[in-house]
């Protein structure tokens, strides 16, 4: 989300040289989106010209989810309580799509359904409700967002037919 001048700050930044060391050298994260912007944009040249390496972190397979999500419990003093029973991870992998950061965002939401529940085990069933809920409030948000769209386009005079028969209909 870094705008053109900022990005060009950094590459000034990347300037600076005491002898002919770099005072600064930058690590820059983002999403593929970002790397795109950096290839195609004819006004980052230059700082595509200093980028010295790149990395793309792929999705991970079904087979690392266990170990990367007992790895970041363990970085926060987990010792195996509560375990992750099998059935838990054809539905993590299914709803993560083995990105990390999905991941990371359905197990937080898992740990917290299981500690409210006093779960010795997660299971694919807990996976499940959770998984489950977060697309409820999915289907909730854009639905919300269609009633708001529809409402505004209304106001602004762009629709034809009354606004609470549009809505009426996205409820139905």
């Amino acid at each position: 989300n870094l705008e053109q001048d900022a990005l060009e700050e950094l590459r000034m930044l990347s300037n600076f040289q005491a002898g002919e060391h770099a005072l600064v050298q930058l690590l820059l994260l983002g999403q593929p989106e970002f790397k795109e912007r950096l290839d195609k944009a004819p006004e980052l040249e230059q700082l595509r010209q200093r980028v010295i390496a790149t990395h793309h972190l792929t999705a991970m397979d079904m087979a690392e989810i266990r170990p990367y999500a007992e790895h970041r419990m363990k970085l926060v003093g987990w010792y195996g309580t509560p375990a992750i029973d099998e059935t838990a991870i054809a539905p993590l992998f299914a709803y993560s799509g083995g990105m990390p950061r999905k991941l990371n965002n359905v197990m937080t939401r898992v740990l917290l359904m299981g500690s409210v529940e006093r779960r010795d085990v997660i299971d694919g069933a807990l996976v499940d409700a959770v998984v489950a809920d977060i697309l409820a409030v999915m289907d909730a948000v854009g639905l919300a967002r269609a009633v708001v769209e529809v409402a505004l386009a209304h106001d602004l005079g762009r629709q034809a037919e009354p606004a609470g028969d549009a809505i009426h209909d996205l409820l139905d």
